[in-house]
Formats: structure tokens, C-alpha cells, sequence
């Protein structure tokens, strides 16, 4: 029994600068603003009031990884007011 209405499913895969690429779709996706901040010291604002102040080591379509004093955790993006970069001592 065919079914004609049928389609595959086209996965997208985001490549490590951030951009989204699908089977077929030849424009890539602009990259997500919050990679210009992999690598850096961040402090972020959560849903709830706390703000986590560490270091943005990772970070995917749904997440982000944060090496903070209370060590490395996984916070979800959507429980995310605002992201901004921490000072350097340098700046301050």
C-alpha cells in the first residue's frame, strides 16, 4: 500500500559555526549570536532571577554548557532571560 502524500523526512544538522544546513537547501543559515560568545566569560539571567556568571564552553540549537564556581552545567535555552558578556578585569 502506497501512500502518496508521503514525503522523507529531511534532518538538519547545524555545523559547529552555527549554521543550519538541510538535504538540498544550499543557503546556510546566518549563525545563532550566541556563538560569538563561545569561549568567553558570560553571565546569565535564568527564568527564575538567579544569574550564573562562568565561562560559555559549549553550546547547541537548545542548550548551553557553562563552566561557572559551581562547576560545569547544562542550562536550557529557554529558561534564558539574557545572556551578555562579563567584563574582563582588564575592561572594568
Amino acid at each position: 500500500m502506497e501512500h502518496s502524500n508521503v514525503r522523507p523526512c529531511l534532518s538538519a544538522t547545524v555545523r559547529p559555526d552555527g549554521a543550519e544546513s538541510t538535504p538540498g537547501n544550499t543557503q546556510a543559515r546566518r549563525p545563532d549570536p550566541d556563538y560569538l560568545l563561545l569561549g568567553q566569560r558570560v553571565r546569565v539571567r535564568l527564568r527564575g532571577g538567579q544569574e550564573v556568571v562562568g565561562q560559555l564552553v559549549g553550546l547547541s540549537r537548545y542548550n548551553l554548557v557553562i563552566v561557572a564556581t559551581q562547576g560545569r552545567m547544562v542550562v536550557y535555552k529557554h529558561a534564558v532571560d539574557w545572556l551578555v558578556p562579563e567584563p574582563t578585569e582588564k575592561g572594568r
